[in-house]
């Protein structure tokens, strides 16, 4: 440390500007003193004589001076703060620390009015590096803070998005269950209504479901004949055979078209259960073009064996997909392709309906194994939809 003829003191690199109290003399060329042991420049004004006249009572009353300035220091520069300090604010801390070893330099050099204004600068430099750590500190928790309100506010909005998926959910079943609520009861009005109105229609129309009712009668005798000759379980063909018999003795046989037509697709499947322990032979693909001719079926032959398209095809309704199930249960032999014919690029509907198609198909009974869905590029005028049976 040296002291500049301007009044500063300089500490290594650093200037610091000491203000020289009021009446002291500058030091300069012509009235510079020299300073020895204790020896301090003159300073004038009664404040320097009030602060030696009280250094020399307390020296004389008590025995010794005031603890020299840098012992207070010693405690300030420890603990875990000041470790905490030096690793957040590194170069605060360097200026504490030298301002505080120039402190005792200065002491143990007996320039006690130095190590006095040395200290002071340590312990600001000091605080400077501990504010500086404290709000580093501030800053890590007000971040922390903020990432946690951020977590819980996507919480919160996970889930709100959550709660709306399941009040969805639930107004779609209850949409969905009100639909077929309404559906059922319309499909028992429109029954009741057919009924009602076969009881009061025009001969013609009671003529005309009194011979589909017959037909179906006759049709589900012959099946069941089939089905006995071919090993079907006599308990079965016995059962069938009863309702069969109740139905022909009906009093009017155009009431019982609905209960014909359900014992046609029983035994139906009784025959197909029954074809399944025989080979596939000419009579029973003769038989199943017969059957869906029946259902307004077209059937053409092709490489890919028996080909079945029409409405109940195209149209894949309740009731279609009932009469189509049954046909497919009276003659279970080998796998059933949906095709879907036409070039690709026009038959994206087609793939929709043919999905839709197979899964109805398994909701009427046929197993899910047994449908595939195949695709064939063909260039054709109006594709559509096929139902392909190979093993026939």
């Amino acid at each position: 440390m040296r002291r500049a003829a301007s009044g500063s003191v300089t500490i290594g690199r650093r200037v610091h500007i000491v203000r020289p109290p009021a009446g002291a003399v500058p030091v300069g060329p012509g009235n510079e003193r020299h300073v020895r042991g204790n020896e301090r420049p003159a300073r004038g004004g009664w404040r320097a004589a009030c602060g030696a006249l009280l250094v020399a009572l307390g020296g004389a009353g008590c025995g010794g001076g005031p603890p020299p300035p840098t012992q207070s220091l010693v405690p300030l520069f420890e603990g875990s703060r000041v470790e905490l300090a030096r690793q957040a604010a590194p170069e605060l801390m360097a200026q504490a620390e030298a301002a505080r070893d120039e402190a005792a330099r200065s002491e143990r050099e007996g320039q006690t009015e130095d190590a006095g204004e040395l200290a002071t600068e340590a312990r600001l430099w000091l605080a400077a590096a501990l504010a500086e750590a404290d709000a580093q500190a501030l800053d890590r928790e007000r971040a922390s803070d903020t990432e946690a309100a951020e977590r819980a506010a996507g919480a919160t909005l996970q889930l709100e998005r959550e709660r709306e998926a399941v009040v969805s959910a639930d107004a779609d079943a209850q949409a969905a269950q009100l639909a077929s609520a309404t559906a059922q009861r319309a499909f028992e009005h429109a029954a009741g209504y057919e009924a009602r109105r076969l009881r009061r229609d025009d001969s013609d129309t009671r003529a005309l479901y009194r011979e589909t009712s017959l037909a179906l009668q006759q049709r589900t005798a012959a099946l069941l004949a089939a089905a006995r000759a071919m090993g079907a379980p006599t308990a079965d063909v016995d059962r069938l055979e009863q309702q069969l018999a109740t139905l022909r003795t009906a009093p009017r046989a155009e009431l019982v078209v609905a209960e014909a037509d359900a014992l046609l697709s029983d035994a139906s499947a009784l025959l197909g259960a029954a074809r399944r322990g025989h080979g596939a032979d000419p009579n029973e693909t003769a038989a199943l073009i017969e059957a869906a001719g029946e259902r307004g079926l077209q059937a053409t032959r092709s490489e890919r064996g028996l080909q079945l398209h029409g409405r109940l095809v195209d149209r894949p309704e309740r009731a279609a997909l009932q009469q189509l199930a049954a046909l497919l249960a009276a003659h279970p032999r080998g796998v059933v392709q949906i095709l879907v014919l036409g070039p690709r690029a026009r038959t994206a509907a087609l793939r929709r309906k043919a999905s839709a198609l197979q899964a109805g198909l398994a909701r009427a009974g046929v197993p899910a194994e047994r449908v595939t869905v195949v695709e064939v590029s063909a260039d054709m005028e109006e594709p559509g939809l096929r139902l392909a049976l190979p093993a026939y």
